[in-house]
């Protein structure tokens, strides 16, 4: 759930617990929290990729979106830019 983009809140209620429960639960078993932190990263992972595909497929929109990015990034000094 957490890879498609589910909040904790919307976790919990396809889950059919409370929000603190899923806190506690999380809190309990490390094993639970592991799962819900990789499935974010899995599904940071896939928009980044789909994110940075765009601009090579002649998608202006995102090739704005990315150079205004990538040049946020050099002012912040961790530019992806050689």
């Amino acid at each position: 759930m957490a890879s498609n983009g589910l909040t904790m809140v919307q976790i919990a209620a396809c889950s059919g617990i409370s929000e603190s429960t899923l806190y506690a639960k999380q809190g309990d078993y490390k094993v639970f929290m592991d799962a819900i932190k990789r499935g974010r990263a899995e599904g940071l992972n896939k928009v980044s990729n789909a994110l940075f595909e765009k601009p090579t497929q002649v998608n202006v929109t995102a090739m704005i979106y990315f150079l205004r990015s990538d040049i946020g990034r050099a002012e912040e000094g961790t530019s992806l830019s050689h």
